[in-house]
């Protein structure tokens, strides 16, 4: 273990952490993120309890739901701006041709950079732990359900820390980037709502059947599969059993899965785009093109 941090770790990995968590901003922040968790536990508890001497399992639930919503839709908003002007800040302050000039690849950069970004989210995440265990004392909720959320949010915070990072190597200005980060963060969080509306519509004219209401068509849970919101609602519940949907696929599954491998992929993209090699074996082949033109003119002539 430690020599595989010690392959990895590197100047730029030290310089992000330290000025990540030797921030006097930094406990400020996390203070301040605990106290909004812990404000709408309290608020949803003090409601829920009002005139009553007991706690119903079934609001536990719903405390646990409202209050992981809370904590997506907090990454939705903080992951995109945090790593969307990592690289591109860099290169704003012409700062990223010595760091291209220097012995860390592209790799490494990137992954450095990425990896920084997301250690302040994680450490956010760990310390809401506490938060979920107070819901977590009034019943209702199995530990399978937690373990299930937080990997959701692992997932999701993987994603959108490596989409940002995509863009702040696409784009050269950190404010194009942030906003065309934030734009994939809104069609994924609306637009595909709006389809997944618009496919239901469709084939519910298309197929009247009663049954229809019950079994979705595939596209639809496809779609429905893609989305965070839905999909954390389904680990949470396991089945959509209050609405008696019928569903082919594990939305759950389908969305680790998907988001998972579309990270690996944006992070690849992102360290192509930083390489400043990333043509060479265009050039590679066209030259060589060329050579093996110029050696069959010389073969004609020749003849």
């Amino acid at each position: 273990m430690k020599q595989l941090w010690q392959r990895w770790t590197n100047p730029v990995l030290a310089k992000e952490f330290q000025w990540r968590m030797r921030s006097k901003k930094t406990p400020w922040l996390i203070s301040l993120y605990l106290l909004i968790m812990g404000g709408i536990i309290l608020t949803l508890l003090f409601l829920f309890k009002k005139g009553q001497n007991w706690f119903d399992p079934e609001e536990s639930m719903f405390l646990f739901t409202g209050l992981s919503m809370v904590q997506l839709l907090m990454l939705s908003f903080v992951v995109p701006g945090i790593t969307a002007g990592v690289i591109s800040g860099e290169r704003e302050r012409q700062t990223m041709p010595i760091l291209l000039t220097t012995t860390l690849s592209s790799t490494k950069i990137v992954l450095s950079k990425w990896l920084a970004s997301l250690s302040f989210m994680i450490l956010l995440l760990v310390a809401s732990f506490p938060l979920y265990i107070i819901v977590f004392l009034f019943g209702g909720i199995s530990p399978e359900q937690v373990v299930k959320m937080f990997v959701h949010f692992f997932v999701t915070m993987i994603f959108l820390g490596s989409l940002g990072i995509f863009f702040s190597s696409l784009i050269k200005r950190t404010g194009v980037a942030t906003v065309l980060a934030y734009m994939t963060v809104a069609l994924i969080g609306i637009g595909l709502l709006v389809v997944l509306y618009l496919v239901t519509i469709l084939y519910a004219a298309m197929n009247p059947a009663p049954s229809f209401a019950q079994n979705p068509p595939l596209i639809a849970e496809i779609v429905a599969a893609l989305h965070p919101g839905i999909t954390l609602l389904y680990a949470q519940y396991s089945q959509f059993d209050f609405s008696g949907l019928k569903l082919s696929l594990n939305l759950y599954d389908v969305y680790i899965t998907f988001y998972s491998i579309l990270s690996v992929l944006l992070l690849i993209g992102s360290i192509y785009l930083l390489s400043p090699v990333r043509f060479r074996i265009w050039k590679w082949a066209r030259k060589t093109g060329s050579t093996e033109n110029m050696h069959d003119r010389d073969a004609t002539a020749s003849e």
